[in-house]
């Protein structure tokens, strides 16, 4: 199977749950993720072939996504603020709105941003303190 058929075979059987541009976007992004390609590169590569051992690793995300599991926790990873940030389903994952609230916050507080805890505390630090390193979590 070549990237671009199983690129569209994602999309089709992804279009039972999400809305079919919703279902290409996410199709496009496990393509990506799993082949390690750029957008750019799984267009161009698209006639190219896929072994069996990573459409076997596709079709098991793909069936996490038919149980409604978020594609953040299936791929591991959830953008924000132009960080890739890991998450388990022992993490929440990053809101856009979070995204947008932290940027007006860090125009307005360049000097010494005061942020609350609460669900996105890690994902705003990390986007405030670039340069800080990730906490351990106990246990």
């Amino acid at each position: 199977m070549t990237i671009l058929e199983l690129t569209r075979r994602l999309t089709t059987t992804l279009g039972g749950i999400y809305p079919e541009p919703e279902a290409a976007a996410i199709a496009g992004q496990m393509v990506e993720h799993y082949l390690e390609l750029t957008p750019l590169k799984r267009r161009m590569q698209a006639t190219e072939l896929v072994s069996t051992e990573k459409a076997q690793l596709i079709d098991a995300a793909q069936a996490r996504l038919l149980r409604h599991e978020p594609l953040q926790y299936v791929l591991g990873t959830a953008h924000f603020a132009g960080l890739e940030l890991e998450v388990t389903p022992a993490t929440l994952i990053p809101r856009p709105e979070t995204e947008e609230l932290v940027a007006l916050i860090s125009k307005e507080q360049k000097n010494a941003p005061s942020l609350p805890f609460s669900t996105s505390a890690r994902a705003r630090a990390a986007f405030l303190l670039p340069s800080a390193r990730p906490c351990q979590q106990p246990g």
